[in-house]
């Protein structure tokens, strides 16, 4: 019981720097994403939502309606799978983004 008391607590310190990790990587991947589709375009990104290897971010810019990345991670880099304003149901299968991650 002890140890898993331990454990616990262990999980509990380790947890926020793994979000912390992951947010600063997944902004660093979209924004690369961005700039390498659409040179110079200021854009303005936010990790909405992390499940497992996927993710959401909001792409927001004065010069585009907002959109949103969706990412997945492979041996531990995050990589945009795809960014527009909007996913069919078959996409989202395709791409295997989880159903929590639908805005």
């Amino acid at each position: 019981m002890r140890n898993l008391l331990l454990l616990a607590a262990l999980l509990a310190l380790l947890l926020p720097a793994r979000a912390a990790e992951d947010t600063a990587a997944l902004i660093v991947a979209t924004k690369a994403f961005v700039l390498k589709e659409s040179p110079g375009m200021q854009a303005k990104v936010a990790v909405e939502k992390i499940d497992g290897d996927y993710a959401r971010v909001r792409v927001s810019s004065s010069a585009t309606d907002t959109a949103h990345a969706f990412l997945k991670r492979k041996k531990g880099r995050w990589t945009v799978l795809t960014l527009g304003t909007g996913l069919t149901p078959d996409e989202y299968r395709g791409l295997g983004i989880p159903k929590s991650l639908k805005p």
